[in-house]
């Protein structure tokens, strides 16, 4: 059968550097299971009981030291570490954006798991993210707000500390 123009055959066709479709896939999936990997690992290796912050051998927040109300980030490292630790439901509790951080790097290491073995993506096509990235920008940074604000709620520290 002949190829039509522009139509490349079923095999797998050797990319820059020689390297094939799949070959970029699976070393693309490495990166993938190492980077989320090892905030699951790091999550998992920390006890997570609010001073998993400390734990890192960092200062305490210095947001929070100045201000008195948690920074928008504070949390996080408690969040995905519970996450690690299969505790869901208490890591939304302890801040929702880390919870959906935590929760993004699992599957991010299933997907990447799978396309090591498979040497096929079947997670987000980065070609449409770079397409759609406003919106996906600020759908994060509305979830961050909404976190920050359900975070000084939480912890009652009030919003007058800010201003």
């Amino acid at each position: 059968m002949r190829d039509r123009p522009g139509v490349y055959p079923t095999a797998a066709r050797a990319g820059p550097g020689g390297i094939s479709r799949r070959g970029r896939v699976r070393a693309v999936s490495v990166v993938v299971l190492l980077v989320f990997g090892a905030m699951l690992g790091v999550g998992l290796y920390l006890t997570p009981d609010g001073s998993t912050h400390t734990q890192l051998g960092l200062p305490p927040c210095g947001f929070y030291t100045r201000y008195g109300v948690p920074c928008p980030s504070c949390g996080y490292t408690t969040a995905v570490s519970q996450v690690a630790h299969g505790q869901w439901l208490g890591a939304v509790a302890t801040q929702p954006a880390g919870a959906a951080l935590g929760l993004l790097a699992v599957a991010m290491v299933i997907l990447g798991a799978i396309g090591l073995i498979t040497g096929r993506w079947h997670g987000p096509d980065l070609f449409w993210l770079s397409w759609h990235w406003k919106p996906v920008l600020l759908a994060v940074l509305a979830l961050v707000l909404m976190a920050w604000v359900y975070k000084i709620a939480v912890t009652g520290a009030g919003f007058s500390r800010l201003w």
